[in-house]
């Protein structure tokens, strides 16, 4: 399921009053799903910029990790999980991931890390826009990795965002540390 701003509004609830949530909302106009991706990038755009000037950062963070793991489909999940109970070490892991195109399938194993690469930004809320974006909307892409890897690894996992096309990078590049 792409992201919404159903979702964003559940994962924002523990932080805000349902008043603030909806002048945070009333403030960025309306949207509807069936909108155009230009409309969808411009709107989550000024949904973005009035988040970060009305929360913390640490809460922005949250909220946007929160959003991506809830990103993370069930049947993936699955499915890297049986590649994995297939897979004879790490290289064979992260391979058969590649081969599936799970996590983006240009992931590669250095240093005991997992290093990630989309050469696009995947989300259909912003991938169509041209104005740059700051990284915290990227914390929804940390978090469906977050996902991802601590359910494959069945332990927490650090992720750290390097760069995103959003931000007027070529790629979108991940460090996962297992």
């Amino acid at each position: 399921m792409p992201w919404n701003i159903d979702r964003f509004v559940d994962c924002l609830k523990p932080f805000a009053t349902q008043d603030k949530i909806s002048g945070l909302i009333e403030d960025c106009g309306k949207i509807d799903l069936s909108s155009s991706p230009i409309k969808k990038a411009e709107y989550t755009k000024r949904l973005m910029d009035n988040f970060e000037r009305q929360f913390p950062e640490d809460v922005q963070i949250k909220v946007m990790e929160s959003c991506g793991r809830r990103c993370t489909g069930a049947s993936t999940i699955e499915k890297a999980k049986r590649i994995k109970r297939n897979a004879q070490n790490l290289a064979e892991l992260i391979d058969g991931l590649n081969k599936q195109h799970i996590g983006g399938g240009k992931l590669k194993l250095e240093n005991n890390k997992i290093n990630v690469e989309y050469g696009k930004c995947y989300c259909g809320m912003v991938s169509k826009t041209k104005e740059r974006f700051s990284s915290t909307y990227c914390n929804c892409s940390r978090g469906y990795l977050l996902e991802l890897f601590e359910q494959i690894f069945e332990k927490p996992v650090k992720v750290d965002l390097i760069e995103s096309v959003i931000q007027g990078a070529k790629s979108c590049k991940f460090i996962i540390h297992i």
